[in-house]
């Protein structure tokens, strides 16, 4: 029976990182015959029972409680700062596991904050009592030196599975990382565990009172303010126009317009921003569906997935459309949209670089999805058979993946 920690599956309030989660943990459990004990990060909003109907099967899941730091030294003190340093130093308990596997997308870069050092230095420690396993990773780009110099510390004792040709060339090329370093793809291509329950899918459907290509499914960010524009107005009243020119379009006249929310606290409160522009809309709502219930991971690939069409500044909302063989298009604001999007699937000709706050103020924003809406009807019939040739490819890279990281057992 093997022990495996997954880290950076803290619950399913973000469905991205949430899938990546419950992927993982079937797609070993699978290759393992179910011997095999789970061990997670989870924090305070994790829903296990809700954990449990997503994975879809009778697999082990328990709760890791790292070691807390008992030190109520005074904040900026010389003590203080020895003791944390000693806490990521410490691999007490590394021993307990067979092997850690640390689940990407991007927290292994500065875009949400730039000191990542310490998970590198944790993790440094942590390689000479267990196995580390950094999977499905974007990882840098390092403006930062300690950063840069501690990733390089740790990717000489981990694996490093890279999700696109992006990063997988960065590690090589700027930082000289040539060994245990695998080009793979992003965990979300590969189905979840729910996803051939057709009842289900139905059902979500029926739910919503949504029918197969009857819509186009919009995902408005909550990373507003931190990318995209720092005003809310020129962001709402963005989307309203993009609303008030879809339904104008004569291929989407008459369909409905679904918007979802893809995150929830504490990643941000997607639920919260969507009855925010709900509210800004005021009356003018027709054939317009708004989601602001958890509907989890399945629930929401299977909307976005029967939609004609997905728009969305959540890659993994991308991910699971393309998945599902429909098209995305995605307002990007960091290089992974180019990698995971761009590069795994060729389909650069779909992401708008959409951080930068003039064009929500100006409302070039709307122009240039429309402009991309439009290609995308006149191109489906031959857009859609690219789409399912160019995910089957990336499957089977995030496959082999997974057979060569349970082989490591």
């Amino acid at each position: 029976m093997k022990n495996i920690l997954i880290k950076n599956f803290k619950n399913l309030n973000n469905y991205g990182s949430g899938m990546m989660g419950l992927i993982t943990i079937k797609q070993i459990h699978e290759l393992l015959n179910g011997q095999v004990r789970f061990y997670s990060d989870f924090d305070e909003h994790a829903e296990m029972k809700q954990i449990l109907n997503e994975l879809n099967g009778n697999i082990e899941v328990n709760v890791y409680k790292p070691p807390v730091i008992e030190n109520k030294s005074p904040i900026n003190s010389i003590s203080k700062r020895i003791s944390t340093l000693k806490y990521i130093l410490s691999n007490k308990g590394a021993d307990d596991f067979d092997m850690v596997i640390v689940l990407g997308g991007d927290d292994l870069s500065e875009y949400y904050g730039k000191h990542v050092w310490p998970v590198f230095l944790s993790l440094y420690s942590w390689s000479f009592k267990t196995k580390i396993i950094l999977f499905g990773q974007s990882i840098g780009p390092f403006k930062f030196w300690l950063n840069k110099f501690s990733f390089k510390k740790l990717a000489n004792r981990c694996k490093i599975f890279t999700r696109d040709e992006y990063c997988f060339n960065y590690l090589k090329d700027e930082l000289g990382i040539t060994k245990n370093v695998t080009l793979s793809g992003d965990i979300a291509f590969l189905n979840l565990p729910l996803e051939t329950d057709k009842a289900y899918e139905q059902e979500i459907l029926t739910r919503y009172n949504l029918k197969p290509n009857g819509y186009i499914s919009i995902v408005i960010s909550g990373l507003l303010g931190k990318y995209y524009t720092e005003s809310k107005s020129d962001y709402f009243n963005s989307y309203k126009q993009l609303i008030e020119r879809l339904k104008a379009l004569p291929e989407v006249s008459g369909k409905k317009i679904c918007f979802l929310s893809h995150t929830f606290p504490p990643h941000g409160d997607e639920a919260g921003l969507l009855a925010e522009f709900e509210s800004y809309l005021g009356s003018d709502t027709e054939n317009l569906v708004f989601i602001k219930d958890k509907v989890y991971q399945a629930g929401a690939r299977f909307i976005l997935g029967n939609g004609l069409m997905t728009i969305t500044g959540r890659m993994h909302a991308s991910v699971s459309t393309f998945e599902m063989i429909k098209p995305s298009i995605s307002l990007a604001y960091s290089v992974k949209y180019y990698g995971v999007i761009g590069d795994n699937l060729k389909r650069n000709d779909l992401i708008i670089d959409a951080n930068t706050p003039a064009l929500w103020s100006n409302g070039e924003i709307v122009t240039l999805i429309i402009e991309k809406v439009k290609y995308l009807i006149d191109n489906y019939n031959t857009i859609i058979p690219e789409i399912d040739t160019a995910v089957n490819t990336q499957k089977k890279l995030v496959n082999s993946a997974f057979n060569s990281l349970t082989n490591n057992l």
